[in-house]
């Protein structure tokens, strides 16, 4: 789909009775109006009413932008965070 992209929103959570922190994961489809977001970037969102049946938020911002890498020959770009584990970009997105 054009202009849209899709958003996983992770929070971390305490369970009531167990006490252990878990993380929940969400997935968004937003509008991202200039096609600027690529994989691996952090976003910022805001509610901005239904668009469509299944896309109600805006991209506002690029909070982080993920490593881009161009092909010399073909002058593609691609970003690092897809190739890798995702154990590993979540830490280089979020050092401890």
């Amino acid at each position: 789909m054009k202009k849209t992209a899709k958003v996983c929103v992770e929070r971390l959570v305490k369970h009531q009775r167990y006490l252990k922190v878990m993380r929940l994961k969400k997935n968004y489809l937003v509008h991202d109006e200039h096609e600027m977001a690529v994989i691996g970037d952090v976003v910022a969102i805001e509610y901005s009413g239904k668009r469509s049946s299944r896309k109600a938020f805006t991209m506002t911002e690029i909070l982080k932008e993920a490593k881009r890498y161009q092909h010399p020959v073909t002058g593609q770009v691609y970003t690092a965070p897809a190739a890798q584990a995702p154990a590993e970009a979540w830490r280089q997105l979020f050092p401890q």
